[in-house]
């Protein structure tokens, strides 16, 4: 059984990582993004549903670590299942801002190494073109000044890094100030 390829694509908020795997997935990869699914598994295991907005927001308040390892459960078996017909892209972040400051919720080593990342792709931007996404369509996010931006987007970028360093898996780290259509043929390449 042949296997494809499975990338990681991250990055700060308003990096474009939705959007790009929604346009992914229209070209037929197979796309699992992480805060939906987090999004779900918490309204099914509580008994109440958040919006991504709302999840957004609350984040620390309401992921815990179990939470996400049983996400990481999750994302491991849709792997498994789908990356012998189609490449594989998940959509995540590990750091999230939070009224005290970030916090960062990784993989744990073990669900990392299950995953079998072929490629880890980091989506980064200016503070300048990220603030104007932010004040464009906050989608819950928390304003945020260019410091914030900027050590969140550092933060995140350090996670990458480690995850790449773990595997031994290339790291692209990729601009996402580029035209959509750039970006996106850009990683449709990358996962070829």
């Amino acid at each position: 059984m042949s296997k494809h390829l499975v990338a990681y694509l991250t990055g700060p908020p308003a990096s474009g990582k939705t959007s790009l795997a929604r346009g992914l997935g229209e070209k037929g990869i197979a796309v699992f993004s992480y805060s939906q699914q987090l999004g779900l598994h918490i309204a099914a295991k509580r008994a109440s549903s958040l919006t991504h907005e709302q999840l957004r927001e609350r984040s620390a308040s309401v992921v815990t670590r179990e939470d996400v390892d049983e996400v990481d459960q999750q994302l491991v078996d849709f792997i498994r299942s789908e990356r012998s017909t189609r490449p594989v892209i998940i959509d995540s972040h590990a750091v999230t801002r939070e009224p005290y400051g970030f916090r960062v919720l990784p993989f744990a080593t073990e669900h990392l190494r299950n995953l079998e990342l072929d490629k880890i792709i980091a989506l980064y931007a200016s503070s300048d073109v990220l603030l104007q996404r932010i004040a464009r369509d906050p989608g819950g996010r928390q304003t945020a000044s260019i410091a914030e931006v900027e050590r969140q987007t550092h933060l995140q970028s350090a996670v990458a890094v480690s995850y790449s360093a773990i595997l031994g898996c290339p790291l692209y780290l990729l601009d996402s100030g580029h035209p959509a259509e750039e970006l996106e043929a850009s990683v449709k390449a990358l996962l070829s």
